[in-house]
């Protein structure tokens, strides 16, 4: 088995069939592949529409739901493919991204690329969020007004998404975890998602985990996904301030800071976290929302 294309579903029954849909349109039949999804103890489980619409696939059903990367990992333990291709309900094929990441991942000149993806568009087929770097002290204090001396050095590396504007393929600190292959060897040795994230950073931690090892992630844009943002949490939007998903994002950012650079580090980007979301606060008018922001900041 060549891959095994792995899908968690979180109350999006709908945007997970078109997603299903988009993996056996576009993926090569010569290719063997398998794929199977977890679902994550939604409202109502998808079981019966995949068994009426693509039986072939594999169906896990997690009794709770306890994060993104832990429901990951149970179709890891089932997976059978030499590479792994983490696809989110939401994120569409719009070719054969498959063949292609798995030839790349054949290739000697990339036997230490330990992740790749290709270049993530929205609904409008515009550039997405499709990579992003590590977060440092420096991307913090420019993130906190100085970046507008330098905007473009900023968003190519310092930001913390990332949308591609370059033809060219690239290493990348790490990619989105919307839409990427990695090898199941290294899952192996290495381990998977850690599950201490429960959502947002899991992928960053683990492009972190590996780049130690001395891996590299890398994009291509001749591949191209369509990727709702946001359409695959519960919230189901990325436009309306929503407090779980805002605390969710906090705690694993501090979490991300804690174990990759240590407590000290976590301590001293607390208060500049702050700072960002203060003046973004006042950028967007958000009036008594900010202190609500500050509240969750603090505790995380």
């Amino acid at each position: 088995m060549e891959v095994s294309f792995i899908l968690v579903n979180y109350n999006t029954n709908a945007l997970l069939l078109k997603a299903i849909g988009a993996i056996y349109q576009f993926t090569d039949a010569a290719l063997s592949f398998e794929v199977l999804v977890v679902d994550n103890a939604s409202k109502e489980s998808p079981a019966a529409l995949l068994v009426q619409q693509f039986p072939q696939v594999i169906f896990i059903q997690s009794p709770a739901n306890k994060g993104f990367g832990a429901a990951n990992n149970l179709a890891i333990q089932k997976a059978k493919g030499n590479y792994f291709f983490f696809l989110n309900p939401d994120a569409f094929l719009l070719s054969d991204a498959a063949s292609f990441f798995v030839n790349k991942m054949k290739d000697p000149a990339y036997s230490y690329m330990a992740f790749c993806s290709g270049e993530l568009l929205n609904q409008a087929q515009l550039p997405n969020h499709c990579f992003g770097n590590f977060p440092t002290f420096f991307s913090a204090i420019s993130a906190c007004g100085l970046k507008v001396f330098y905007q473009n050095y900023f968003r190519k590396h310092l930001a913390l998404g990332v949308a591609n504007y370059d033809p060219l393929p690239k290493k990348v600190d790490y990619v989105s975890g919307a839409a990427f292959m990695v090898r199941a060897e290294l899952v192996k040795l290495y381990g998977g998602f850690d599950e201490a994230f429960f959502l947002y950073f899991e992928e960053t931690e683990w492009a972190y985990r590996l780049q130690q090892k001395g891996y590299y992630s890398m994009i291509f844009p001749e591949v191209k996904i369509i990727h709702i943002e946001g359409g695959s949490t519960e919230a189901g939007t990325n436009t309306v301030f929503n407090q779980r998903t805002f605390q969710l994002y906090a705690e694993s950012r501090q979490l991300f800071y804690k174990k990759t650079r240590g407590a000290f580090f976590a301590a001293i980007m607390k208060p500049l976290d702050m700072l960002q979301d203060l003046l973004r606060s006042i950028y967007h008018k958000e009036g008594n929302l900010f202190f609500t922001k500050l509240a969750i900041l603090w505790k995380a």
